[in-house]
C-alpha cells in the first residue's frame, strides 16, 4: 500500500494515523507538532528523553506490506542537536530480515552499516531518497540539503528480503533530543 503524509491533517499533539507509534512515557513521544515543517505548517515531532524503558522508544512504523518490485521512498528530517536517529526497512519474518537501513548519530554523522558516509546539519532539513528492488542485495540513497554536500551512494542489504512490511523511524537518544519528520512517501517505482 503506497504511503504518502505530510501530516497536514492530522491534529497537532496527536500521533500518526495510520501507522503504529510506541512511546516510552509521557516525555519521550511521536506526535505532530507545528514547530516546524518541511513543507506546510506540520511535522512529526520525535521527543526523546532521559530515563526510558528502552532505548528505541519513541519509534513509529507503518506496514505497506509490499510483496515485490522497485520500491521508492523519501523524507525530510531535521534533527536538532544530540538527535539519535534511525531508519530501517524490515520484513514480516521471525527473526526480520532487514533491508535499507541508516543512522544518524548525536553529532549530524550519517552511517550505514556502520560506516560513517557524510554530514548533516542540525537544525536544517535534510531530503532522502532510499530505493530498492525487493529480493535484491542492493538499495540506494540519495541525501540533499541547501548549500550542503549531496551523500550518495548504494549499499548492501539481506538479499532474502523479499517484502517490505515495517518502514520504520526511531529515535535512539537517551537524553532530551529532538528530530522532525515530514513529506514521507513510499510506493512501487518505475
Amino acid at each position: 500500500m503506497p504511503i504518502e503524509e505530510n501530516f497536514e491533517s492530522v491534529s497537532l499533539g496527536s500521533k500518526v494515523l495510520n501507522a503504529e507509534t510506541i512511546e516510552n512515557n509521557d516525555q519521550a513521544t511521536a506526535r505532530v507538532s507545528s514547530d516546524t515543517a518541511a513543507s506546510g505548517t506540520k511535522s512529526l515531532k520525535f521527543t526523546d528523553a532521559p530515563g526510558g524503558k528502552f532505548d528505541y522508544n519513541p519509534l513509529v512504523y507503518w506496514e505497506p506490506h509490499f510483496k515485490e518490485g522497485r520500491i521508492e521512498s523519501s523524507f525530510a528530517l531535521r534533527p536538532e542537536a544530540g538527535a539519535v536517529f534511525n531508519h530501517e526497512w524490515r520484513d514480516d519474518s521471525q527473526p526480520y530480515r532487514v533491508g535499507p537501513s541508516l543512522q544518524i548519530a548525536a553529532d549530524g554523522s550519517v552511517s550505514v552499516a556502520g560506516v560513517r558516509i557524510g554530514q548533516i546539519k542540525h537544525s536544517a532539513w535534510s531530503n532522502f531518497t532510499i530505493v530498492k528492488e525487493l529480493g535484491s542485495g542492493e538499495w540506494t540513497l540519495n541525501v540533499t540539503a541547501p548549500g550542503q554536500p549531496v551523500i550518495s551512494g548504494k549499499f548492501t542489504c539481506d538479499k532474502t528480503m523479499k517484502s517490505l512490511d515495517w518502514f520504520g523511524f526511531v529515535s535512539n537518544a537517551t537524553d532530551n533530543a529532538v528530530f522532525y519528520l515530514d513529506d514521507l512517501k513510499i510506493a512501487p517505482g518505475k
